[in-house]
């Protein structure tokens, strides 16, 4: 069974995350809400930024715009990093020392090709699964079904 009594879950994506335990057993999936998490940043990278973008010569003599750094993106790898340290934060808790839980993510592939860089040792054993789907905004029923259909396959 993949997902274990205790197991977090965790929905994602680059503005947020929500971490739920399962409470359930044998098959069941119950989830109940551990944390929530806003990324706090803003949406759109002009908001972030107000410089005009540099410019280069070119060797024939003219000069070329340089696109500026994408802030939005810089936020969501710094959320990326936080919501990775938090993780392993919550796996190492007291109240897990003698079980480690396990760990399944729901995220977006972006997020989790960003997220997965920051994974400690104790996250990377932790992990039993990543999933592609963004289900950060989606009901808790909706994730339970996701997990059984895990279990499932």
């Amino acid at each position: 069974m993949i997902v274990e009594h205790g197991t977090l879950v965790v929905a994602a994506d680059g503005g947020g995350a929500i971490v739920y335990r399962n409470a359930g057993h044998e098959g069941l999936a119950r989830l109940e809400i551990v944390e929530t998490h806003d990324a706090h940043h803003k949406s759109f990278t002009r908001e972030l930024g107000t410089d005009k973008p540099g410019r280069v010569s070119t060797p024939s003599g003219g000069k070329t715009a340089v696109a500026g750094p994408d802030y939005h993106d810089q936020a969501e790898r710094e959320f990326a990093k936080t919501l990775a340290t938090r993780l392993d934060q919550l796996i190492g808790a007291p109240e897990h020392a003698k079980a480690q839980p396990h760990v399944v993510i729901f995220a977006s592939p972006r997020f989790l090709g960003m997220i997965r860089s920051d994974y400690s040792v104790r996250l990377k054993g932790a992990l039993k699964s990543e999933v592609g789907k963004d289900l950060r905004a989606a009901p808790m029923k909706q994730i339970e079904h996701a997990l059984t259909e895990m279990d499932h396959a």
